[in-house]
């Protein structure tokens, strides 16, 4: 998360006029149908790394060449429309440099993040349980 703020900051700091690479659905597409985009597309790149860069051999020299044109088909699929992030931090940079967090902080919200794991923070186990049940 800090390198992707880091990232836009330095973006931002070196080239003229706003920023304009916060993720956005476009092209008339609905959250669900982001959400799958981008879930897909993100398995791909994954899948790739995961099997070629996942063992060192000497058959696996030109992984970075298919990591890199499954990055390439991957963006140039989704960046219409979802803006191709493929990694929450590259969305949450430059909603912080922008100080606007339209997409990533609703989407965030609307998953309900907050009670993905109830209890988290108690200090004892009746603190956890009593979370749990509410």
């Amino acid at each position: 998360m800090l390198g992707g703020m880091v990232a836009a900051a330095l973006v931002s700091c070196m080239f003229p006029g706003p920023l304009t690479t916060q993720t956005k659905l476009t092209g008339g597409t609905s959250i669900a149908q982001g959400l799958f985009i981008e879930m897909f597309l993100t398995a791909e790149l994954v899948l790739t790394v995961l099997f070629l860069a996942a063992e060192k051999s000497k058959a696996t020299f030109l992984a970075p060449v298919a990591i890199g044109l499954s990055l390439f088909v991957a963006e140039l699929t989704g960046v219409y429309y979802t803006g191709g992030s493929l990694n929450p931090a590259r969305s949450f940079g430059p909603d912080v440099v922008n100080r606007q967090f339209d997409g990533y902080y609703h989407f965030a919200k609307w998953n309900h993040y907050e009670e993905a794991n109830p209890g988290q923070d108690a200090i004892t186990e009746d603190e956890a349980a009593s979370a749990k049940s509410q």
